[in-house]
């Protein structure tokens, strides 16, 4: 991708445009025993992962309003797997010993299914290192610590194994798409020279069957994570970077380099609107941020020093940022503005403009190579200053630059080829 820098270099993002100033801790709660995951939950509210049961917190103070009945698990035993499935109360859980998997109903509050996999038992699975439940919450994965019949699809309602499948080494993390219709793996295992090696891999949920094996690297998958519209997935790996993938074509969308802020990824997680990606990113134990990247312009957009090595979970509108990092869960309110402007398109071209503080980045997608002139009028149609002027060529471009301008209205005029587009935005601060 070209980029052309005009008088500073900033990060820059789609097609809303957005101003970010700094995060508040909107609440912040300790003592909940090992938190290992955390998640907002269809009436609003916060189910956490707290020592060995779920625990429901009030999303307005956090302030547990009710921990669920444990009288199944056991009482030194602590949850670490947690997810959530995504159109039912339902919520798995694995415990630390790795022999138990729960099966919660969040609006009865209790445990409604114990599966044991004691590695003592005859015909044992195995120990299980990683879990997933279905959207519609009848279905369970299952990743086991075996060479072969590695990874367990469970029919949770009838307490059954569908499905074995033999991959090349233990599953380390699992999951299902949003709309079901997929789930995606992380496994691996060492050569004979000791070398590891690492997979990333596309299932279909029709038969349960590889679709794809998407990616290898030498360096274990920490996370895998679906966009909410099932179309693009993430795989974030600690040193290695972090990758997107388009889901519908296989195709590889872009990477982040972890070197631009830190050598450290525990959760990479797709925002709402699925056009950016939440990372919690750093350098452990003491620098690990939040970080918010378009990875359609590989740029980063925002940061929070923040750490979280659990939970990374937005809400639904982005209201708020939900994280854990094992002894505390914060909920950041981020101070973002939206404002919705369209998104410019015509036959020829397709623009996006980010406005922060007083720089400004234009985000240019085009077919063509043309000789662009970017001027910058305000309201009433007064010239203020030539944004950009040159040739621009087929591709991805970002052109940036720092204005300093009041707060107001103004309007882009962008001229290429005996054509003129004008585009509207505003500047707030």
């Amino acid at each position: 991708m070209k980029k052309f820098f005009i008088l500073i270099a900033i990060f820059a993002t789609s097609w809303q445009f957005l101003k970010a100033q700094d995060s508040d801790i909107f609440w912040e709660k300790n003592g909940l025993e090992f938190t290992y995951g955390a998640a907002f939950m269809s009436d609003g509210n916060v189910i956490a992962a707290t020592g060995r049961t779920l625990s429901k917190l009030d999303v307005t103070n956090g302030n547990v309003i009710r921990r669920f009945n444990d009288s199944l698990c056991d009482i030194y035993d602590y949850i670490y797997r947690f997810d959530i499935s995504l159109n039912t109360p339902r919520v798995i859980t694995l415990n630390f010993n790795s022999d138990t998997v729960f099966i919660w109903d969040y609006l009865q509050e209790k445990i409604i299914k114990r599966i044991s996999f004691l590695i003592t038992q005859p015909n044992s699975i195995g120990t299980v290192h990683c879990v997933s439940i279905s959207p519609d919450g009848k279905y369970a994965l299952f990743g086991v610590e075996k060479e072969s019949q590695n990874l367990i699809v469970y029919d949770i309602d009838n307490n059954i194994e569908l499905k074995k499948l033999d991959l090349y080494g233990p599953p380390h993390a699992v999951k299902f798409s949003p709309d079901g219709k997929y789930f995606a793996v992380g496994y691996g295992h060492h050569d004979d020279k000791w070398q590891y090696h690492d997979y990333l891999a596309l299932f279909s949920t029709q038969n349960w069957e590889l679709i794809k094996i998407l990616e290898q690297q030498d360096e274990m998958i920490e996370n895998i994570d679906f966009s909410p519209d099932s179309k693009l997935l993430a795989c974030g790996r600690r040193i290695q970077p972090l990758t997107v993938w388009n889901v519908e074509n296989l195709s590889f969308v872009n990477e982040y380099n972890k070197n631009k802020i830190g050598q450290y990824t525990k959760k990479a997680i797709f925002t709402p609107d699925s056009k950016y990606i939440l990372i919690g990113s750093g350098s452990p134990p003491n620098n690990i941020n939040i970080l918010i990247w378009d990875f359609k312009f590989d740029t980063l957009i925002y940061k929070y020093p923040y750490g979280s090595s659990y939970c990374l979970s937005p809400e639904k509108d982005l209201k708020y940022i939900l994280i854990d990092d094992g002894q505390n869960i914060r909920l950041l309110k981020p101070k973002f503005k939206y404002n919705t402007v369209k998104e410019e398109t015509n036959e020829n071209i397709k623009f996006s403009l980010f406005v922060q503080k007083t720089n400004i980045s234009l985000n240019f997608t085009n077919n063509i190579t043309a000789n662009f002139i970017i001027d910058l009028y305000n309201i009433k149609g007064v010239y203020i200053t030539n944004f950009f002027s040159g040739i621009i060529e087929q591709g991805n471009s970002t052109i940036e630059k720092s204005l300093n301008i009041p707060i107001g209205t103004y309007f882009l005029r962008i001229k290429y080829n005996k054509k003129v587009i004008t585009h509207k935005f505003e500047i707030i601060r």
